[in-house]
């Protein structure tokens, strides 16, 4: 058995029930994190904080079986449970949630070759669910690192897609992490946290029939961002963090100098999950 005790969470709990990837190879601390979102503290959509909005909209993206989720109003831990999958290492990352049929995106090498699960805020509610992969980008990823999932959850807490930044515009990422635990803590602890920062540049990428956006921003992204939104000051999604900054920024060719964030076709997408449901609704 294997459970993730989110204790980081206690402050989206209270924040949702009170009153409303993978990842960085750059060493990045919890206060570079907390600096880079301070410029955003008193941004709000509609009737929630920036903060909530987003945060209500990121799940958690695990390879366990048997999700479940424990935990009571008013106390400081919930929990993530089920079985650890057999033979591989446990993944955590994150994904986005797109559309109220159950449809989320996320990075397609968080999903290859693994059954997957997410951990989201459903309206006021924790929920796990198996996820179902639509469709994911195959290696080489570079501009194609992107992958589309469905979980049979009606979804309350959705993204609406903004329209292509620009370099310099503000924009927030969130997505799950994991802290350095002891060796002998029986749980993997993780928080569900947003960041700051702003593009440094936007790029057209094409292959195999996949055209998207590649977004770099400067955001501080962790081990675990990895397939979480990268949003406007508005909250509007823009696109899904694949990586982080890395220590040796030109790495196999590709400049990762910053965090990049892919941006589908929108046409392309919408067309996938329409079709994806109703291939579904006729198979149910």
């Amino acid at each position: 058995m294997i459970r993730f005790q989110a204790k980081a969470l206690v402050l989206l709990t209270f924040c949702l029930l009170g009153g409303a990837g993978c990842g960085s190879v750059k060493p990045v601390t919890v206060q570079e994190r907390e600096v880079s979102f301070a410029p955003f503290e008193e941004y709000r959509v509609g009737s929630e904080s920036l903060r909530e909005f987003v945060l209500a909209r990121t799940a958690a993206l695990v390879n366990i079986d048997a999700l479940e989720v424990s935990g009571n109003e008013g106390e400081s831990d919930l929990f993530v449970g089920g079985e650890q999958k057999a033979g591989g290492e446990t993944v955590l990352a994150s994904a986005a949630a797109i559309d109220r049929r159950g449809y989320f995106v996320t990075a397609a090498h968080c999903v290859e070759d693994r059954e997957v699960s997410l951990f989201f805020w459903n309206g006021e509610k924790p929920a796990a669910a198996p996820a179902r992969v639509v469709f994911a980008g195959k290696r080489p990823y570079g501009g194609s690192d992107f992958a589309v999932l469905h979980v049979p959850v009606k979804l309350r807490n959705v993204f609406r897609w903004g329209p292509v930044p620009e370099p310099g515009a503000e924009v927030i990422s969130a997505g799950g992490y994991a802290p350095d635990s002891p060796s002998d803590d029986p749980y993997l602890q993780f928080t569900l946290d947003p960041v700051g920062g702003t593009i440094q540049q936007v790029e057209n990428h094409a292959r195999g029939g996949f055209r998207s956006r590649i977004l770099s921003h400067d955001s501080p992204l962790k081990r675990g961002n990895s397939g979480g939104p990268l949003v406007d000051a508005r909250g509007r999604l823009l696109g899904v963090n694949t990586t982080g900054a890395a220590a040796i920024p030109w790495l196999g060719g590709w400049n990762h100098e910053f965090p990049h964030a892919i941006r589908p076709d929108l046409e392309w997408l919408r067309a996938l999950i329409e079709e994806d449901a109703e291939r579904e609704s006729v198979s149910g």
